[in-house]
Order: C-alpha cells, then structure tokens, then sequence
C-alpha cells in the first residue's frame, strides 16, 4: 500500500508540475500579448507624450531622460512598459530631482497600471512633496487663461496661455485671487542677451519649465504691470481627468523637461497636451506650422462641450479707461492736475479719486514694480481720502468681446488678386499671396489687439507677361501702435525685414530684387474709438545692384491712421525720404491707401493703391493699383 502511494503521489506531483508550467507559459503568452496592446493604446501613448513621426516612428516629445525607466523607453513604447511594471514591482528606489520613490515620482503612471492591469502595488512610504503639491492645486475645476498680447515686447505680441485651478464660490464676483496657477516657460537668465535669447528661442536652446504660482502674482504681472486683459475659459473636467492632470503636470515637473520652441513646443502646445492626457477624446495639440496662443485657444473652444463658463479680467489699464470715461471736462482736469501735484485736494469727487488710485498702482510698472517713497506716500493718501467719501463709484462690468481670442480669424492667410502697375509704361498681372503669421493692420480686429499688425513670413508672388516671379518676402514686419492715453504716453513702433522688388527710374526692369531692413518709432494717438493716428521717425538700409554703391541709406518721416468700423478697414500712410549718401541722396515720397472689408470671419476684400514720387523732379514715377481677395485658415 505504501509502494502504491507513493507512486501515485509521484504521478499527481509530476502532472501537478506539468499543469503549472503549461498554464504559466499560456498566462506569460496571454500578458505579453496583452502588454503590447495596452503599450499602443492612446492613454498610454499620452501619458508618455509619445508622437509619431513620418520617418522615425513612434518618439517621446520629453527630451530629458530621466522619465524613461528603459534605455530605449523614449521610443519603445512596449519596452517602457514593462521596465514600468518591474519598477513598481520593486518598489522604493530614487527618481527625479527630488529623489522619490517609484509611486511618488510617478504617480500617473501608477494609477494607470494599477487600473488596466489589475494590480496593487506596494507603496509604504509616504510622499510628502506630492502631498504638498496636491494640496495646493486642490480644486473644483480648471480653466485655460489668455493673456492677450503685450504690443511692446515682440517676444509677447502673439499673448500667453496658461492654467489656473480654480475654486468654486456662490459668490459670482469672488475674484479668485487666491487660486493657483500653473505656468510653462523657458527657462531664462534675466541678463540674457536679446539676440542669444531670439536664437536660442526659435532653435530649442532652452528647456520649459512648468510652475506653480498664486493666480494673483499672474494678475498683477499681466494686468497690473504689462496691461493685459485676462480670459479665462472653464473647462469641463470632472474630479478624475483633475486629478490625471495635476498627476501629469507632477511627473514631467519632477523628471523630466521639453525643450522650448517660440515657434511650436511652446506655452501653448505643452498645455494642449497635459489637456489631451487628462481628456483623451480630445485631439488639440496639433498644429499646421507653428503653435499660436491664440489658436490654441480657439481649438479647446471648438470642441464640443469643453468650455462651460468664459470670464474676462480686464486690465488695470482697461479698469482706469473705463472710470475716466464718464469724466466730466472739470474731472478731466482734476486727474491731469493730481498726476502732478503732491497732495490731494479735498473737492476731488470719487470718480477721479478711484481712477488715481489705480493709476498709481499702474505706475509701478514703469519703475520696475516698485514705488518710490512720495508715490507711496500719495497711494495711501488716495485710498484714506477715497474711504471718507459718502458716494461710491461702483465699476461697470467691462466684457470686451471684440477682443475675445476664440473669435478671431485664423492665423494662415491665402490671397488671390489681380493688378494694374504704371512704370515705363502700363502692365497688368494676377498676385499670389501666402501668410504664415499672423494678423495684419488692415485686418478685422475681431479677436486680436486692436490696431497690431504682426507678420512672419508672408510672400508675394506675381504672374505678368507669361512670367511668374517672386515679387517679396517678408522674414518679420511688425506694427505696434498703442496710443498715448491718461495712464501712460507708450511709445509705438514698426519695422520691416524682407528681401523685396524694390523699383526706381535706375531700375529699368519688371523688378530689382534687394534686401530692405527699417525702423521707426514715436508717438501715436486715438483719435476717436475706431481712429488711431501715427507720427514715426525712422531709418531705412536698403541692398540692389541698381546703385552705383549696391545700397541705398535714408531716414524718413512716417505719417498715417487706421480706421476700423466692422466689417471696414482703411489704412491710409505717407512716408516722406531723404537720401543719405550720393548719388542716391534724393527726396520721394511714398502713399498709399489699404482698405478692406470683411465678407466672412475668415474671407476679405481688398483695394490698395500706392504711388511714389521723385520730389526733385516734380514727378510720379510709379503707381499701382490691386484689388483681392483674401482667406485666412
């Protein structure tokens, strides 16, 4: 009975074994088939910002290694996923610049894997700089903020988007203040020179950095300093696809970076990709050439049930120009003459009273944020003077929603027109036009920063007598006008980079292509709510075989307005020249008038006229007349 026993004992175990191995080798099958699927799926391939390239596959858009847990893992997406799965398995370890464990360091990553997997994985110890993170961005929702653009700095004339997690309040005018914020930057040296900072900025020399910082150090930096408006778009996301994406924004804070592009990998791309984790039925971080603020924008605001609430934040600027508004002559006076005085005078009514207080905090900005001890002498003088009076001036709501970026035309542009040109004689021809970027001076201002025109690159080709030719190139052309007004006397300027048809009586053909490079700068006024008048002194350097020197050198007066009343715009400019160096030392003067009207948000119809004349000999030497159509996308 015992001999018996044991061999059937034998036999069980040996069957027992066989059956073991046979079903560990089907479930390592069944998982290893089952990783290579979860490995391509969307949440994954977002989770580790995987995006696909026509050559090269499958790459990670994080350039710092320290997110991937296997060698290849920036492009293996399998192989990251398992290095993930054995990683947590183990446990504890040190990752990151804070040097955490495992489920600290990432902690969406652990949440996924537990959930598609159905695992449970040990995690002892505590996390505390997580703990700290989430507790400050413990929140009922977030929202997209705008900052529209900031005309005197080129580096921020397409706006700013960031994001705030705000706190729901029954009080409709609760200011939000005290929420968080989260910011994408480059990460720059405050002496860093202008023309490193333009190279290193379009080529990816810096590396982005997301932070976090109270909401109103955002507000007092764009609306009080830099006078910006705010808009802020609540999102619908619920408390999970929150939290996906404050686990998100932890992990590639912690680990990793981006490198940063002005032109695409920017503020607003990065931010469209956090949102493309935390909603994965949302497709927005793409882009035709380049990533715009703006644009960004308007593709949250184009899918379908994303934006549930809009709010705008004027600026302080904004907030003085509203409340001077409704000043009477005398009141007028009154808030010139308290710019200028050291004390308040007693019969100063509320109005003018509110106004001052916030022009002094507006004049921080123009002392790098600070006061000096007589400003904050009379600040505190406005604000006892403002508290004794009886009346009080409640500001209006101010909504500008002619300003609001989710509305304007698109940053692409495509013209088709035909022209009548007189030189030597009267030619006629078709005109192709192509613009990358962005908004021009003669468009309808629905959306952008009134009375701006920012263009990088735009071409102009021409067909005429069976010839098709590149008429000019446009590398940068830059208009920003921003009137002088009660709060501050801003200065407004142009410039131009372009290599172009440049035509005078030298040429003596269809075109003489060159290099042309100015500037101009000087004041520029309102004259009425949809006038603004401008008066610039500027410099031009201009390079063609047609000069005996192969350059022309001149400084020129520059005059002009710009007129806007939906859907019309009329641009109207003279710039008169002098020659600097013989034989090219003559006068001329160039006119010309641009308007347009705008049949569509996204269509326009336009006439230029221009003409210049030799001011020595009393003659017209060209003119020109084009009529077109233009679609932006």
């Amino acid at each position: 009975m015992l001999v018996l026993f044991a061999g059937l004992s034998y036999c069980f175990g040996q069957m027992l074994t066989w059956f073991l191995l046979v079903a560990s080798t089907l479930t390592f099958s069944y998982e290893k088939k089952d990783l290579a699927t979860i490995a391509e799926s969307k949440e994954w391939t977002r989770l580790l910002y995987y995006k696909q390239h026509f050559f090269r596959g499958y790459r990670s858009a994080l350039d710092g290694k320290g997110f991937f847990l296997a060698p290849n893992g920036d492009t293996d997406r399998l192989a990251e996923l398992e290095a993930s799965i054995a990683a947590f398995e183990r446990g504890g370890g040190e990752y990151g610049r804070l040097k955490q464990p495992i489920h600290c360091a990432f902690p969406a990553r652990k949440e996924f894997l537990e959930r598609v997997l159905s695992l449970k994985f040990n995690t002892v110890s505590r996390c505390e700089h997580f703990e700290d993170f989430q507790k400050k961005t413990q929140t009922d929702g977030v929202a997209l903020v705008f900052a529209s653009a900031y005309p005197n700095n080129p580096a921020s004339m397409f706006g700013h988007s960031f994001l705030k997690f705000y706190k729901k309040s029954e009080d409709e005018s609760h200011p939000g203040l005290l929420d968080w914020s989260i910011n994408y930057a480059a990460v720059v040296s405050d002496d860093e020179n202008p023309f490193a900072f333009a190279y290193f900025g379009l080529t990816g020399g810096y590396q982005g950095q997301f932070s976090l910082l109270p909401y109103y150090t955002k507000v007092a930096e764009y609306g009080y300093f830099e006078g910006r408006d705010l808009w802020e778009y609540e999102l619908n996301l619920n408390s999970y696809e929150l939290q996906r994406l404050i686990n998100a924004v932890w992990e590639v804070e912690t680990n990793s970076y981006f490198n940063y592009f002005f032109g695409d990998e920017n503020c607003s791309f990065q931010l469209l990709t956090l949102l493309e984790v935390a909603k994965l039925d949302w497709d927005i971080s793409g882009y035709f050439v380049h990533m715009i603020p703006g644009e960004s924008i308007k593709k949250v605001a184009k899918q379908e049930g994303a934006v549930h609430k809009i709010r705008f934040r004027p600026s302080l600027h904004r907030r003085i120009k509203s409340i001077a508004s409704g000043f009477s002559k005398e009141e007028d006076q009154s808030f010139d003459r308290l710019k200028e005085e050291d004390s308040l005078n007693e019969n100063v009514s509320t109005k003018v009273l509110q106004a001052y207080n916030l022009y002094l905090l507006s004049v921080k900005k123009q002392d790098e944020k600070k006061w000096t001890s007589d400003q904050e002498k009379r600040y505190r003088q406005s604000l006892i003077a403002l508290a004794a009076k009886k009346d009080k001036v409640i500001e209006k709501d101010i909504y500008d929603e002619l300003s609001q970026p989710d509305k304007g035309h698109g940053p692409y542009g495509l013209g088709l027109g035909a022209f009548a040109r007189e030189l030597n004689g009267t030619r006629y021809g078709s005109e192709l036009y192509i613009r990358f970027a962005y908004h021009e001076l003669v468009d309808g201002d629905l959306g952008y920063l009134p009375f701006s025109h920012f263009l990088f690159p735009n071409f102009t080709f021409r067909w005429m007598k069976e010839s098709f030719y590149l008429e000019s190139a446009e590398a940068l052309s830059i208009i920003s006008l921003t009137p002088w007004s009660l709060v501050s006397r801003p200065f407004s300027w142009r410039g131009l980079l372009a290599y172009k048809n440049i035509q005078t009586e030298k040429c003596g053909k269809i075109r003489c292509m060159g290099i042309h490079a100015s500037a101009a700068g000087g004041p520029s006024f309102k004259v009425s709510e949809k006038m603004v008048s401008w008066i610039f002194f500027g410099a031009q350097a201009e390079e063609s075989r047609q000069w005996s020197r192969g350059y022309r050198l001149s400084n020129f007066l520059d005059f002009g307005f710009v007129y806007g009343l939906q859907p019309w715009k009329l641009v109207l400019e003279s710039r008169l020249h002098k020659g600097w160096i013989a034989p090219e030392n003559g006068e001329w003067l160039d006119l010309s008038l641009h308007s347009s009207y705008m049949v569509t948000e996204m269509s326009s119809l336009r006439l230029r006229l221009k003409g210049q004349t030799n001011l020595q000999k009393q003659s017209s030497f060209e003119r020109e007349a084009l009529i077109s159509t233009v679609f932006s996308f």
